[in-house]
Protein backbone atom coordinates (compact mmCIF):
# COMPACT_ATOMS: atom_id res chain seq x y z
CA UNK A 1 0.00 0.00 0.00
CA UNK A 2 1.18 3.53 -0.76
CA UNK A 3 0.71 6.89 0.92
CA UNK A 4 0.35 10.33 -0.64
CA UNK A 5 0.64 13.42 1.59
CA UNK A 6 -0.12 17.06 0.88
CA UNK A 7 -0.19 20.19 3.05
CA UNK A 8 1.86 18.71 5.86
CA UNK A 9 4.14 21.48 7.13
CA UNK A 10 6.32 22.59 4.20
CA UNK A 11 5.11 19.73 1.96
CA UNK A 12 2.52 21.26 -0.37
CA UNK A 13 2.46 20.23 -4.03
CA UNK A 14 3.42 16.60 -3.56
CA UNK A 15 2.29 13.77 -5.81
CA UNK A 16 4.99 11.24 -4.90
CA UNK A 17 3.66 8.17 -3.13
CA UNK A 18 5.60 6.57 -0.27
CA UNK A 19 5.63 2.78 -0.50
CA UNK A 20 4.57 1.60 2.96
CA UNK A 21 5.61 -2.00 2.26
CA UNK A 22 9.34 -1.17 2.56
CA UNK A 23 11.29 -2.40 5.58
CA UNK A 24 13.99 0.29 5.70
CA UNK A 25 13.05 3.91 4.97
CA UNK A 26 15.66 6.62 4.42
CA UNK A 27 14.46 10.23 4.36
CA UNK A 28 17.05 12.70 3.07
CA UNK A 29 16.81 16.34 2.09
CA UNK A 30 17.34 19.88 3.22
CA UNK A 31 16.68 21.19 6.71
CA UNK A 32 13.06 22.07 7.51
CA UNK A 33 11.76 20.12 4.52
CA UNK A 34 9.23 17.98 6.42
CA UNK A 35 11.16 14.74 7.05
CA UNK A 36 10.36 14.58 10.76
CA UNK A 37 6.70 15.47 10.11
CA UNK A 38 6.32 12.52 7.75
CA UNK A 39 8.22 10.18 10.10
CA UNK A 40 5.79 11.00 12.92
CA UNK A 41 2.84 10.65 10.56
CA UNK A 42 4.01 7.11 9.78
CA UNK A 43 4.29 6.56 13.54
CA UNK A 44 0.55 7.29 13.72
CA UNK A 45 -0.47 5.31 10.62
CA UNK A 46 1.18 2.08 11.82
CA UNK A 47 0.40 2.58 15.52
CA UNK A 48 -1.75 -0.26 16.86
CA UNK A 49 -3.49 1.90 19.47
CA UNK A 50 -4.51 4.43 16.82
CA UNK A 51 -5.76 1.68 14.49
CA UNK A 52 -7.84 0.31 17.39
CA UNK A 53 -9.17 3.77 18.24
CA UNK A 54 -10.27 4.26 14.63
CA UNK A 55 -11.88 0.82 14.42
CA UNK A 56 -13.65 1.27 17.75
CA UNK A 57 -15.13 4.67 16.80
CA UNK A 58 -16.07 3.74 13.21
CA UNK A 59 -17.90 0.43 13.51
CA UNK A 60 -20.76 1.94 11.51
CA UNK A 61 -18.62 1.43 8.36
CA UNK A 62 -19.71 -2.20 8.49
CA UNK A 63 -23.44 -1.82 7.90
CA UNK A 64 -26.12 -3.79 6.09
CA UNK A 65 -25.43 -1.98 2.84
CA UNK A 66 -21.96 -3.52 2.74
CA UNK A 67 -22.36 -6.72 4.73
CA UNK A 68 -25.35 -9.08 4.61
CA UNK A 69 -24.09 -11.55 7.22
CA UNK A 70 -21.73 -10.29 9.94
CA UNK A 71 -20.60 -13.86 10.69
CA UNK A 72 -19.35 -14.39 7.11
CA UNK A 73 -18.03 -11.15 5.67
CA UNK A 74 -16.76 -11.06 2.09
CA UNK A 75 -13.99 -8.49 1.78
CA UNK A 76 -14.40 -6.56 -1.46
CA UNK A 77 -12.45 -3.70 -3.06
CA UNK A 78 -15.41 -1.47 -2.15
CA UNK A 79 -15.18 -2.40 1.53
CA UNK A 80 -11.40 -1.90 1.61
CA UNK A 81 -11.78 1.45 -0.15
CA UNK A 82 -14.44 2.56 2.33
CA UNK A 83 -12.27 1.63 5.32
CA UNK A 84 -9.11 3.27 3.93
CA UNK A 85 -10.96 6.46 2.96
CA UNK A 86 -12.43 6.77 6.45
CA UNK A 87 -9.04 5.97 8.02
CA UNK A 88 -7.48 8.78 5.96
CA UNK A 89 -10.07 11.29 7.19
CA UNK A 90 -9.67 10.05 10.76
CA UNK A 91 -5.87 10.46 10.57
CA UNK A 92 -6.17 14.00 9.22
CA UNK A 93 -7.89 15.02 12.45
CA UNK A 94 -6.13 12.62 14.81
CA UNK A 95 -2.62 13.68 13.78
CA UNK A 96 -3.43 17.36 14.16
CA UNK A 97 -5.14 17.07 17.53
CA UNK A 98 -3.22 14.20 19.16
CA UNK A 99 -0.09 13.12 17.25
CA UNK A 100 1.34 16.59 16.63
CA UNK A 101 -0.55 18.13 19.57
CA UNK A 102 -1.28 21.52 18.00
CA UNK A 103 -4.34 23.74 18.02
CA UNK A 104 -7.20 23.35 15.59
CA UNK A 105 -6.39 26.72 13.99
CA UNK A 106 -2.72 25.94 13.32
CA UNK A 107 -1.50 26.59 9.78
CA UNK A 108 1.15 23.85 10.02
CA UNK A 109 -1.39 21.10 9.36
CA UNK A 110 -4.14 23.20 7.85
CA UNK A 111 -5.92 21.29 5.07
CA UNK A 112 -3.65 18.26 5.40
CA UNK A 113 -4.43 15.57 2.82
CA UNK A 114 -3.69 11.89 3.52
CA UNK A 115 -4.54 9.34 0.85
CA UNK A 116 -3.90 5.61 0.60
CA UNK A 117 -3.54 3.73 -2.68
CA UNK A 118 -3.29 0.01 -3.25
CA UNK A 119 -2.92 -2.25 -6.28
CA UNK A 120 -4.94 -5.31 -7.31
CA UNK A 121 -1.93 -7.52 -6.57
CA UNK A 122 -2.23 -6.56 -2.90
CA UNK A 123 -5.77 -7.92 -2.86
CA UNK A 124 -4.37 -11.20 -4.19
CA UNK A 125 -1.79 -11.21 -1.38
CA UNK A 126 -4.61 -10.66 1.10
CA UNK A 127 -6.51 -13.59 -0.41
CA UNK A 128 -3.55 -15.94 0.07
CA UNK A 129 -2.94 -14.92 3.68
CA UNK A 130 -4.34 -17.05 6.50
CA UNK A 131 -5.63 -14.94 9.38
CA UNK A 132 -7.09 -15.95 12.72
CA UNK A 133 -7.46 -15.13 16.38
CA UNK A 134 -9.65 -15.27 19.47
CA UNK A 135 -11.23 -12.35 21.32
CA UNK A 136 -11.20 -12.86 25.09
CA UNK A 137 -13.01 -11.13 27.95
CA UNK A 138 -12.89 -11.44 31.74
CA UNK A 139 -15.74 -12.29 34.07
CA UNK A 140 -16.38 -10.62 37.43
CA UNK A 141 -13.94 -13.01 39.13
CA UNK A 142 -11.11 -12.18 36.74
CA UNK A 143 -11.29 -15.43 34.76
CA UNK A 144 -10.42 -15.17 31.06
CA UNK A 145 -13.16 -16.41 28.73
CA UNK A 146 -13.06 -16.99 24.97
CA UNK A 147 -15.63 -14.66 23.41
CA UNK A 148 -15.29 -14.66 19.62
CA UNK A 149 -13.13 -16.68 17.23
CA UNK A 150 -12.37 -15.09 13.87
CA UNK A 151 -10.50 -16.53 10.90
CA UNK A 152 -9.88 -16.20 7.19
CA UNK A 153 -8.76 -19.28 5.31
CA UNK A 154 -5.98 -19.18 2.75
CA UNK A 155 -7.33 -18.76 -0.76
CA UNK A 156 -10.48 -16.78 0.00
CA UNK A 157 -11.60 -13.36 1.21
CA UNK A 158 -14.30 -14.48 3.65
CA UNK A 159 -13.83 -13.47 7.29
CA UNK A 160 -15.70 -15.89 9.55
CA UNK A 161 -16.79 -15.16 13.12
CA UNK A 162 -17.74 -17.93 15.54
CA UNK A 163 -19.42 -16.97 18.81
CA UNK A 164 -18.33 -18.88 21.89
CA UNK A 165 -20.90 -19.85 24.48
CA UNK A 166 -20.54 -17.73 27.62
CA UNK A 167 -21.52 -19.06 31.05
CA UNK A 168 -24.94 -18.13 32.43
CA UNK A 169 -23.25 -16.11 35.19
CA UNK A 170 -22.03 -13.61 32.55
CA UNK A 171 -25.53 -13.24 31.17
CA UNK A 172 -26.79 -12.45 34.66
CA UNK A 173 -24.20 -9.66 35.03
CA UNK A 174 -24.65 -8.17 31.54
CA UNK A 175 -28.18 -8.00 30.07
CA UNK A 176 -28.53 -9.95 26.82
CA UNK A 177 -29.34 -6.91 24.67
CA UNK A 178 -26.11 -5.19 25.75
CA UNK A 179 -24.13 -8.40 25.33
CA UNK A 180 -25.51 -8.87 21.80
CA UNK A 181 -24.74 -5.24 20.92
CA UNK A 182 -21.19 -5.60 22.27
CA UNK A 183 -20.77 -8.85 20.35
CA UNK A 184 -21.81 -7.19 17.10
CA UNK A 185 -19.54 -4.18 17.66
CA UNK A 186 -16.62 -6.44 18.59
CA UNK A 187 -16.96 -8.29 15.27
CA UNK A 188 -17.04 -5.03 13.32
CA UNK A 189 -14.10 -3.65 15.32
CA UNK A 190 -11.91 -6.66 14.63
CA UNK A 191 -12.83 -6.77 10.96
CA UNK A 192 -11.89 -3.11 10.43
CA UNK A 193 -8.67 -3.35 12.47
CA UNK A 194 -7.62 -6.61 10.78
CA UNK A 195 -8.13 -5.23 7.27
CA UNK A 196 -6.00 -2.16 8.04
CA UNK A 197 -3.27 -4.28 9.63
CA UNK A 198 -3.29 -6.66 6.66
CA UNK A 199 -3.03 -3.84 4.12
CA UNK A 200 -0.07 -2.49 6.14
CA UNK A 201 1.39 -6.06 6.03
CA UNK A 202 1.61 -6.26 9.84
CA UNK A 203 0.48 -4.45 12.94
CA UNK A 204 3.48 -2.62 14.40
CA UNK A 205 4.62 -1.31 17.75
CA UNK A 206 5.84 2.13 16.64
CA UNK A 207 8.61 4.03 18.42
CA UNK A 208 10.07 7.42 17.43
CA UNK A 209 13.34 8.91 18.67
CA UNK A 210 13.56 12.65 18.01
CA UNK A 211 16.82 14.43 17.18
CA UNK A 212 16.54 16.17 20.57
CA UNK A 213 16.85 12.79 22.35
CA UNK A 214 20.30 13.81 23.67
CA UNK A 215 18.48 15.68 26.46
CA UNK A 216 16.08 12.87 27.40
CA UNK A 217 18.42 10.79 29.57
CA UNK A 218 19.61 13.81 31.58
CA UNK A 219 16.43 15.87 31.93
CA UNK A 220 13.61 13.31 31.94
CA UNK A 221 13.40 13.42 35.76
CA UNK A 222 13.04 17.21 35.62
CA UNK A 223 10.27 16.80 33.02
CA UNK A 224 8.61 14.25 35.31
CA UNK A 225 8.57 16.75 38.20
CA UNK A 226 7.24 19.57 36.01
CA UNK A 227 4.49 17.27 34.71
CA UNK A 228 3.59 16.13 38.22
CA UNK A 229 3.22 19.71 39.46
CA UNK A 230 1.17 20.71 36.41
CA UNK A 231 -1.15 17.74 36.95
CA UNK A 232 -1.63 18.68 40.60
CA UNK A 233 -2.50 22.23 39.56
CA UNK A 234 -4.98 21.04 36.92
CA UNK A 235 -6.64 18.63 39.35
CA UNK A 236 -7.03 21.47 41.85
CA UNK A 237 -8.56 23.71 39.16
CA UNK A 238 -10.96 20.94 38.13
CA UNK A 239 -12.00 20.30 41.73
CA UNK A 240 -12.57 24.03 42.25
CA UNK A 241 -14.77 24.17 39.14
CA UNK A 242 -16.83 21.18 40.26
CA UNK A 243 -17.19 22.29 43.88
CA UNK A 244 -17.87 25.97 43.27
CA UNK A 245 -19.93 26.27 40.07
CA UNK A 246 -22.15 28.96 41.58
CA UNK A 247 -19.29 31.43 41.81
CA UNK A 248 -19.07 31.57 38.04
CA UNK A 249 -22.49 30.28 37.10
CA UNK A 250 -22.53 27.32 34.72
CA UNK A 251 -19.17 25.76 33.82
CA UNK A 252 -18.15 26.95 30.37
CA UNK A 253 -16.31 24.89 27.75
CA UNK A 254 -13.53 27.49 27.79
CA UNK A 255 -12.96 26.70 31.49
CA UNK A 256 -12.23 23.08 30.66
CA UNK A 257 -10.11 23.92 27.61
CA UNK A 258 -7.71 25.78 29.89
CA UNK A 259 -6.93 22.46 31.56
CA UNK A 260 -4.45 20.13 29.88
CA UNK A 261 -6.79 17.15 29.66
CA UNK A 262 -7.32 14.85 26.72
CA UNK A 263 -9.24 11.70 26.00
CA UNK A 264 -6.86 8.80 25.47
CA UNK A 265 -8.19 5.37 24.55
CA UNK A 266 -11.33 5.75 26.69
CA UNK A 267 -9.47 7.13 29.70
CA UNK A 268 -9.01 10.70 30.93
CA UNK A 269 -5.36 11.67 30.62
CA UNK A 270 -3.24 14.79 31.01
CA UNK A 271 -1.85 16.48 27.94
CA UNK A 272 1.85 17.21 27.68
CA UNK A 273 3.42 19.90 25.55
CA UNK A 274 5.06 17.45 23.13
CA UNK A 275 4.11 15.38 20.13
CA UNK A 276 2.53 12.03 20.97
CA UNK A 277 5.58 10.05 19.70
CA UNK A 278 7.83 12.04 22.07
CA UNK A 279 5.29 11.66 24.86
CA UNK A 280 5.49 7.89 24.38
CA UNK A 281 9.26 7.97 25.07
CA UNK A 282 8.75 9.98 28.27
CA UNK A 283 6.06 7.53 29.43
CA UNK A 284 8.52 4.67 28.86
CA UNK A 285 11.23 6.48 30.83
CA UNK A 286 8.89 7.36 33.70
CA UNK A 287 7.75 3.73 34.07
CA UNK A 288 11.12 2.10 33.33
CA UNK A 289 11.67 -1.19 35.12
CA UNK A 290 14.61 -3.58 34.96
CA UNK A 291 12.56 -6.21 33.15
CA UNK A 292 14.74 -7.08 30.18
CA UNK A 293 12.87 -8.21 27.07
CA UNK A 294 16.04 -9.90 25.83
CA UNK A 295 15.02 -10.26 22.19
CA UNK A 296 17.90 -8.12 20.87
CA UNK A 297 20.66 -8.64 23.44
CA UNK A 298 23.16 -9.26 20.62
CA UNK A 299 22.42 -5.76 19.27
CA UNK A 300 22.61 -4.29 22.78
CA UNK A 301 26.12 -5.74 23.10
CA UNK A 302 27.14 -4.18 19.78
CA UNK A 303 25.74 -0.86 20.97
CA UNK A 304 27.74 -1.19 24.22
CA UNK A 305 30.90 -1.39 22.10
CA UNK A 306 30.02 1.97 20.54
CA UNK A 307 29.24 3.45 23.96
CA UNK A 308 32.31 2.00 25.65
CA UNK A 309 30.12 0.84 28.51
CA UNK A 310 26.52 0.19 29.51
CA UNK A 311 23.53 2.12 30.82
CA UNK A 312 22.58 1.21 34.38
CA UNK A 313 18.98 1.53 35.58
CA UNK A 314 18.73 2.14 39.33
CA UNK A 315 15.35 2.53 40.99
CA UNK A 316 15.52 4.37 44.33
CA UNK A 317 13.51 3.13 47.29
CA UNK A 318 9.98 4.45 47.56
CA UNK A 319 7.92 6.13 44.87
CA UNK A 320 9.79 7.80 42.04
CA UNK A 321 11.22 7.31 38.58
CA UNK A 322 14.26 5.19 37.84
CA UNK A 323 17.67 6.87 37.66
CA UNK A 324 20.05 6.29 34.77
CA UNK A 325 23.83 5.98 35.06
CA UNK A 326 26.61 5.23 32.61
CA UNK A 327 29.03 2.47 33.60
CA UNK A 328 32.30 2.78 31.65
CA UNK A 329 33.91 -0.60 30.96
CA UNK A 330 37.22 0.35 32.58
CA UNK A 331 35.78 2.18 35.63
CA UNK A 332 33.92 0.61 38.56
CA UNK A 333 31.89 3.63 39.67
CA UNK A 334 28.94 4.53 37.39
CA UNK A 335 28.64 8.12 36.18
CA UNK A 336 25.48 10.25 36.37
CA UNK A 337 24.22 10.95 32.86
CA UNK A 338 25.12 14.65 33.01
CA UNK A 339 28.79 13.60 33.12
CA UNK A 340 28.47 11.15 30.22
CA UNK A 341 29.55 12.17 26.72
CA UNK A 342 27.16 13.60 24.13
CA UNK A 343 27.35 10.38 22.10
CA UNK A 344 26.36 8.30 25.15
CA UNK A 345 23.39 10.57 25.90
CA UNK A 346 22.43 10.48 22.23
CA UNK A 347 22.32 6.68 22.16
CA UNK A 348 20.83 6.04 25.61
CA UNK A 349 17.18 5.87 24.53
CA UNK A 350 18.07 3.52 21.67
CA UNK A 351 19.96 1.33 24.16
CA UNK A 352 16.94 1.25 26.49
CA UNK A 353 14.63 0.53 23.56
CA UNK A 354 16.60 -2.50 22.36
CA UNK A 355 17.15 -3.84 25.88
CA UNK A 356 13.82 -3.18 27.60
CA UNK A 357 11.08 -2.09 25.22
CA UNK A 358 11.35 -3.70 21.77
CA UNK A 359 9.00 -6.61 21.20
CA UNK A 360 10.12 -9.89 19.68
CA UNK A 361 8.52 -9.04 16.31
CA UNK A 362 6.69 -6.32 14.37
CA UNK A 363 8.49 -3.25 15.73
CA UNK A 364 8.73 -0.03 13.74
CA UNK A 365 11.70 2.01 14.97
CA UNK A 366 12.09 5.58 13.68
CA UNK A 367 15.21 7.64 14.40
CA UNK A 368 15.62 11.29 13.53
CA UNK A 369 19.23 11.92 12.42
CA UNK A 370 20.94 8.87 14.00
CA UNK A 371 24.35 10.27 13.05
CA UNK A 372 24.19 13.22 15.49
CA UNK A 373 27.16 13.41 17.93
CA UNK A 374 28.70 10.21 16.55
CA UNK A 375 32.20 9.68 15.16
CA UNK A 376 32.06 8.56 11.49
CA UNK A 377 33.16 5.03 12.41
CA UNK A 378 30.40 4.76 15.00
CA UNK A 379 27.85 6.02 12.48
CA UNK A 380 28.66 3.00 10.31
CA UNK A 381 28.47 0.63 13.29
CA UNK A 382 25.06 2.06 14.17
CA UNK A 383 23.75 1.44 10.64
CA UNK A 384 24.98 -2.17 10.96
CA UNK A 385 22.84 -2.53 14.08
CA UNK A 386 19.75 -0.99 12.46
CA UNK A 387 19.98 -3.22 9.38
CA UNK A 388 20.33 -6.30 11.59
CA UNK A 389 17.21 -5.17 13.48
CA UNK A 390 15.02 -5.79 10.40
CA UNK A 391 16.53 -9.17 9.49
CA UNK A 392 15.74 -12.77 10.50
CA UNK A 393 12.00 -12.69 9.74
CA UNK A 394 11.28 -10.29 12.59
CA UNK A 395 8.71 -8.26 10.65
CA UNK A 396 10.51 -5.16 11.95
CA UNK A 397 10.79 -1.85 10.12
CA UNK A 398 13.27 1.02 10.49
CA UNK A 399 13.01 4.63 9.35
CA UNK A 400 15.85 7.15 9.54
CA UNK A 401 16.07 10.79 8.53
CA UNK A 402 19.63 11.78 7.76
CA UNK A 403 22.02 14.40 6.43
CA UNK A 404 24.96 11.99 6.48
CA UNK A 405 26.51 10.86 3.21
CA UNK A 406 28.40 8.19 5.16
CA UNK A 407 25.18 6.54 6.27
CA UNK A 408 23.95 6.67 2.68
CA UNK A 409 27.15 5.02 1.43
CA UNK A 410 26.99 2.38 4.17
CA UNK A 411 23.43 1.45 3.17
CA UNK A 412 24.52 1.20 -0.46
CA UNK A 413 27.43 -1.06 0.52
CA UNK A 414 25.03 -3.52 2.11
CA UNK A 415 22.81 -3.40 -0.98
CA UNK A 416 25.91 -4.21 -3.07
CA UNK A 417 26.74 -7.11 -0.74
CA UNK A 418 23.23 -8.47 -1.21
CA UNK A 419 23.56 -8.24 -5.01
CA UNK A 420 26.93 -10.02 -4.92
CA UNK A 421 25.66 -12.76 -2.59
CA UNK A 422 22.20 -13.48 -3.89
CA UNK A 423 22.32 -12.50 -7.56
CA UNK A 424 25.96 -12.98 -8.57
CA UNK A 425 26.85 -15.89 -6.26
CA UNK A 426 30.10 -14.36 -4.94
CA UNK A 427 31.78 -15.28 -1.67
CA UNK A 428 31.56 -11.80 -0.13
CA UNK A 429 33.51 -12.81 2.98
CA UNK A 430 36.45 -13.72 0.73
CA UNK A 431 36.13 -10.42 -1.17
CA UNK A 432 36.20 -8.45 2.08
CA UNK A 433 39.21 -10.35 3.44
CA UNK A 434 41.25 -10.26 0.21
CA UNK A 435 40.70 -6.52 -0.26
CA UNK A 436 41.00 -5.72 3.47
CA UNK A 437 37.71 -3.83 3.38
CA UNK A 438 36.70 -2.07 6.56
CA UNK A 439 33.26 -1.10 7.85
CA UNK A 440 31.42 -3.90 6.00
CA UNK A 441 30.25 -7.14 7.59
CA UNK A 442 29.78 -10.18 5.34
CA UNK A 443 26.95 -11.47 7.55
CA UNK A 444 24.87 -8.32 6.96
CA UNK A 445 23.11 -7.30 3.75
CA UNK A 446 19.83 -5.80 2.62
CA UNK A 447 17.86 -6.21 -0.59
CA UNK A 448 17.27 -3.03 -2.57
CA UNK A 449 13.59 -4.00 -2.80
CA UNK A 450 13.30 -3.55 0.97
CA UNK A 451 14.76 -0.02 0.96
CA UNK A 452 12.71 3.10 0.29
CA UNK A 453 14.73 6.31 -0.15
CA UNK A 454 12.90 9.63 -0.46
CA UNK A 455 14.32 13.10 -1.03
CA UNK A 456 12.48 16.05 0.52
CA UNK A 457 12.91 19.17 -1.62
CA UNK A 458 11.14 21.63 0.67
CA UNK A 459 7.65 21.48 -0.84
CA UNK A 460 7.44 17.94 -2.21
CA UNK A 461 8.92 14.44 -1.98
CA UNK A 462 10.95 12.68 -4.69
CA UNK A 463 11.65 8.95 -4.96
CA UNK A 464 15.42 8.54 -5.34
CA UNK A 465 16.99 7.20 -8.53
CA UNK A 466 17.92 3.52 -8.53
CA UNK A 467 20.17 1.39 -10.67
CA UNK A 468 20.31 -2.39 -10.84
CA UNK A 469 22.96 -2.40 -8.13
CA UNK A 470 22.14 0.41 -5.72
CA UNK A 471 20.70 3.83 -4.98
CA UNK A 472 22.25 7.04 -6.23
CA UNK A 473 22.12 9.64 -3.44
CA UNK A 474 22.17 12.55 -5.86
CA UNK A 475 22.10 15.49 -3.44
CA UNK A 476 24.94 14.13 -1.30
CA UNK A 477 27.03 13.35 -4.38
CA UNK A 478 26.58 16.87 -5.75
CA UNK A 479 27.80 18.46 -2.51
CA UNK A 480 30.73 16.04 -2.19
CA UNK A 481 31.75 16.52 -5.84
CA UNK A 482 31.60 20.31 -5.45
CA UNK A 483 33.73 20.15 -2.30
CA UNK A 484 36.27 17.86 -3.99
CA UNK A 485 36.36 20.14 -7.03
CA UNK A 486 36.84 23.24 -4.85
CA UNK A 487 39.62 21.51 -2.92
CA UNK A 488 41.40 20.52 -6.14
CA UNK A 489 41.17 24.00 -7.69
CA UNK A 490 42.25 25.84 -4.52
CA UNK A 491 45.22 23.53 -3.91
CA UNK A 492 46.20 23.91 -7.58
CA UNK A 493 46.34 27.68 -7.08
CA UNK A 494 48.52 27.23 -3.98
CA UNK A 495 50.95 24.96 -5.82
CA UNK A 496 50.93 27.30 -8.84
CA UNK A 497 51.81 30.28 -6.62
CA UNK A 498 54.61 28.30 -4.94
CA UNK A 499 56.03 27.34 -8.35
CA UNK A 500 55.98 30.99 -9.46
CA UNK A 501 57.86 32.04 -6.30
CA UNK A 502 60.50 29.36 -6.91
CA UNK A 503 60.91 30.50 -10.54
CA UNK A 504 61.60 34.05 -9.38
Amino acid sequence: MKLIIKNLGPIKNNNQAIDLSKDFFVFVGRNNSGKSYVAQLLWAIFNEDIIHKFARTNVEIIDNKIVENINNVAVTPELIGEILDKYSLFLQEETKRETFNIGKNSQVLNNIVIRFEYEKSELSELREKEIGGIVKIKDNEGNTLEYIEFKKDQGDLIYKFIERQLPESMKEIIPKKYLDRDLLDKKKFFLIATIIRTMLKHYHETFFLAASRIFFSTFYRYIYEVDRKRREQDIKKLVDLLENPRKKGNIQLSDLEELDFKRKYEELDFKRKYTEPMNQVFEKLFSLEENIEGHYINLVKELQQILGGEIKVIRPEGIGVAELYFKIDSVDEPLPMYLASSSVNQLTTLYLYLKYWALEKNNFLMIDEPEVNLHPENQIKLINILIQFIQNETGNKVLITTHSSMLANAINNYIYLDVLKREKGFNVKKIIEENKLKYVDSSISISQDKVGVYFFTGDKIIDYERSDDGIYFRNFREVENNLDNSLRILTDYIYLQEDEVEDE
